[in-house]
């Protein structure tokens, strides 16, 4: 159960085909929950920094704790956090989702973006974490 399980969070989530069927490695996010880890390959992951603000837009497809698909959406302006369960594009629509609530606490070291202390709701505004924590690499 160990190897199924290392096997499918890191040979599904951190390889992409790139052009000319060579492989690329890719960093995973991972979104740390109580009910679990998502994981997540960036599809978008864009940063600009001016001032003392980072602009930051990312998101991606991944998979639930359980393995269904899901897709997550992160905007540091709309200071939110989106996860869509059952579909794995940013235009597909989900009546599933967990969003964060309230205001996100953002580290960034260079490329790589930590997200902690989350407060996770479900479709429903039902509580799904009060502390979780999103890890994202932009490099």
């Amino acid at each position: 159960m160990y190897k199924k399980k290392l096997i499918q969070t890191c040979c599904a989530a951190v390889l992409a085909i790139a052009p000319f069927g060579l492989l690329q490695a890719q960093s995973a996010w991972e979104l740390q929950t109580a009910i679990g880890v998502f994981t997540f390959v960036p599809k978008v992951c864009g940063m600009y920094k001016e001032g003392d603000f980072y602009d930051i837009e990312a998101h991606g497809p991944g998979a639930a704790p359980d393995g269904e698909k899901a897709y997550m959406s992160f905007s540091s302006t709309a200071d939110a956090i989106d996860v869509d369960l059952g579909v794995d594009s940013l235009r597909a629509s989900s009546d599933r989702t967990v969003r964060s609530e309230g205001p996100l606490k953002v580290l960034v070291n260079d490329q790589k973006i930590k997200i902690v202390e989350i407060k996770l709701v479900d479709q429903d505004g039902k509580v799904v974490d009060m502390n979780a924590t999103l890890e994202i690499d932009c490099s």
